[in-house]
């Protein structure tokens, strides 16, 4: 992904959150508030996500909005609590 490629390159950066949460699917936007569908097989329910800046210096760089299948963030927590 992104990150590994600005790590690739040797580049200091860091990341600031700007927002997080869950929303139903319905509730999903792009980064200029347009909706947009999201492709989780079996959305039931709601969705992760999380709004952050890539900053290159003093100055960001790429902001990014990312949706996480809610399937997957629970197999993980699942299994983190198990192991």
């Amino acid at each position: 992904g992104i990150g590994k490629a600005i790590s690739t390159m040797g580049l200091q950066t860091f990341r600031k959150v700007l927002d997080s949460g869950a929303k139903n699917g319905e509730e999903a936007v792009d980064l200029f508030q347009k909706p947009i569908r999201l492709r989780f097989p079996e959305l039931r329910d709601k969705v992760p996500y999380k709004k952050y800046s890539i900053y290159f210096g003093p100055e960001p760089g790429i902001q990014l909005l990312e949706y996480f299948n809610p399937n997957v963030v629970r197999h993980l927590l699942t299994n983190l609590s198990e192991g």
